[in-house]
């Protein structure tokens, strides 16, 4: 059966893959595109929690989907039982920098900045806890008139509750009018300001939500009053100051509201609260750190991910198909594994186990090579010491090899696992890739040598830009570079050996502040991964890291951790190239632990 993809050539409309922002989709396509899983639905839960995502891993869509308005609409049975209890109801604050910008006035004092932050965090609470009301009120409530009714008892608490009794605000959409004047005309540079402010809205964070909560869930027909779960999104640009807000309220008796917070990795800066010397606990204690990202060959990144090719390239089909995933959109070789590209690409047919270890053992040192033979090729014993250890690098070896010759180029760099692998379970990544395989398949068959060209080609360019990357780039660029310099050369120099992406940093580099900042720019930007612990935590000698599967595509180094401890402690850009009789010159400093 021909892939998918030929039935693209010639399609002149815009790409669907162009568009890889979630801030910008409109709850429509938010809906259309959404995969709900098994993390998505824990997050219904009572504890305060932090997700630590990197640019790109579904932070905001996961956040914003949340929301009542938009979780009622998800087709799962796990959705309707979270509508029907309303247990949790979840409300979604974005703290951007458009939001940040409009309350942070140059020059102010941190008291101050804490002042307007809660005073601008509560009003754009309300507002959202408004419009959830409206999409409560209307599933409760068929009867138009009954509806109404509804919302004049719920407008007459929040008037009363928040603007003492104002008798004007008795629908939802007149009490939003206030808030946004009040809003909107307030003046952050006059200190007297603040003063005409409802008490409630400069309150700690929350207060709105707390305030009326026991007074309400009975008139919205719900049995016990609910947990609020307060989604707060790209709280990395919160600054210290905001963020002991929100660590004051994890810390204290949050009567009945729960934070879930996304945020980048080590961009929570401090676990300080208002009480000097009262720290917000991390593990259970006050709140908890949860690692959003998925595993690239996981069940639940393949679901995504096929799901966005269903719900964007079918659109673009003139006749009815089958439903799309990667897999048919492109094609796959034997069961899409290395070896299945590797012996489509020599031409081996039979008995593709000898031949290959056969290959891999007149590669090995010569230690390794004698007990090899004294085992038999094809022997149970050299399956898993030679043939599993060695075949993925033996593979990238071969394939390089057959790259230099005249230009040629193989068709290795393909299939959907390699695809999934490449954007590293980002789904913001993943979607920029389709967008260039889905350029090429309009002009011609995606076969797997076109696949190569497309993701050796992505591989460059996303490296190539790293160097741009705020405030360390130049540095985190400059770094990657010098490493994978050397992990090519462990790759490709020497007698085959266990290699990989991974390694630990050295003490010259522990020690350096722009190092540790580069790294934790290349972990929130996807150019470094970083093992959990450390992710959730900090850096340190026992931080396990390595470079992402686009350096390791682009410097032909195997997508995968090696058995070997290495630590790195070099920066020097103009190195000299270990070969095998100058190992002892190596100008980058290397120690193997």
């Amino acid at each position: 059966m021909k892939p998918i993809s030929t039935n693209i050539k010639g399609y002149d409309q815009v790409n669907p893959f162009k568009d890889s922002q979630a801030r910008n989709f409109s709850n429509q396509k938010l809906i259309a595109e959404f995969c709900p899983t098994k993390f998505y639905w824990d997050l219904f839960n009572d504890q305060h929690e932090i997700l630590i995502g990197t640019r790109g891993s579904g932070k905001t869509i996961l956040l914003r989907m949340m929301q009542y308005s938009l979780l009622k609409q998800i087709k799962n049975e796990n959705a309707d039982e979270i509508i029907k209890q309303k247990k949790y109801i979840p409300l979604y604050v974005p703290t951007n920098i458009e939001f940040l910008r409009s309350i942070n006035p140059v020059g102010i004092e941190d008291e101050q900045k804490i002042l307007f932050f809660q005073f601008g965090f509560n009003c754009l609470l309300a507002q959202t806890l408004i419009k959830e009301l409206k999409s409560i009120i209307a599933d409760i409530e068929s009867d138009l008139i009954q509806r109404v009714l509804i919302e004049e008892k719920i407008s007459e608490i929040l008037s009363s509750m928040w603007f003492e009794g104002c008798g004007d605000l008795d629908t939802l959409d007149a009490i939003s009018f206030k808030i946004d004047s009040i809003y909107h005309n307030f003046n952050f540079f006059k200190e007297d300001n603040i003063k005409n402010v409802p008490p409630v809205f400069i309150n700690t964070i929350g207060k709105p939500v707390q305030s009326i909560s026991k007074h309400i869930y009975k008139i919205l027909k719900i049995e016990t009053e609910p947990i609020w779960l307060i989604c707060i999104d790209e709280a990395e640009f919160l600054d210290i100051s905001h963020q002991k807000c929100i660590n004051t309220l994890f810390r204290a008796d949050s009567q009945g509201i729960v934070v879930k917070m996304a945020t980048l990795p080590f961009k929570h800066k401090t676990r300080e609260t208002f009480v000097k010397g009262e720290l917000a606990e991390p593990n259970g204690n006050d709140f908890n750190y949860r690692n959003i990202e998925f595993d690239p060959l996981g069940t639940d990144f393949v679901k995504l991910t096929n799901q966005l090719c269903n719900n964007r390239i079918s659109k673009t089909l003139k006749n009815g198909t089958d439903e799309v995933t990667l897999e048919n959109f492109i094609g796959i070789v034997g069961q899409d594994s290395l070896v299945d590209y590797y012996c489509k690409e020599t031409k081996i047919q039979e008995d593709h186990r000898n031949i290959i270890e056969k290959g891999i053992i007149d590669q090995l040192s010569a230690k390794r090579k004698e007990t090899a033979l004294q085992n038999g090729i094809g022997s149970k014993e050299n399956r898993k010491p030679i043939y599993d250890k060695f075949a993925p690098i033996f593979f990238i070896r071969e394939m390089h090899k057959l790259s230099k010759k005249g230009g040629r180029v193989p068709g290795f760099y393909a299939g959907a696992n390699t695809i999934r692998k490449l954007s590293e379970g980002n789904p913001r990544i993943f979607i920029q890739i389709m967008n260039q395989l889905f350029e090429k398949a309009r002009t011609g068959n995606l076969n797997e040598k076109q696949q190569h060209i497309v993701l050796t080609e992505f591989a460059k360019q996303h490296c190539e830009i790293t160097e741009r990357l705020p405030e360390y780039g130049n540095i985190l660029a400059e770094f990657i570079s010098n490493l994978s310099d050397y992990l090519f050369d462990q790759t490709h120099s020497y007698e085959i050996k266990d290699t990989g992406t991974n390694f630990k940093l050295g003490k010259r580099l522990l020690d350096d502040s722009k190092i540790k900042n580069a790294i934790m720019l290349g972990c929130a930007y996807s150019r470094l991964k970083i093992d959990e612990n450390s992710l959730l935590n900090a850096i340190s000698a026992n931080t396990i890291l390595s470079i992402s599967n686009v350096f390791a595509l682009k410097y032909w180094i195997p997508m995968r951790k090696s058995g070997n401890d290495l630590r790195w402690d070099g920066l020097n850009k103009n190195c000299k190239k270990q070969s095998k009789d100058d190992d002892a010159q190596n100008q980058i400093k290397l120690l193997f632990e």
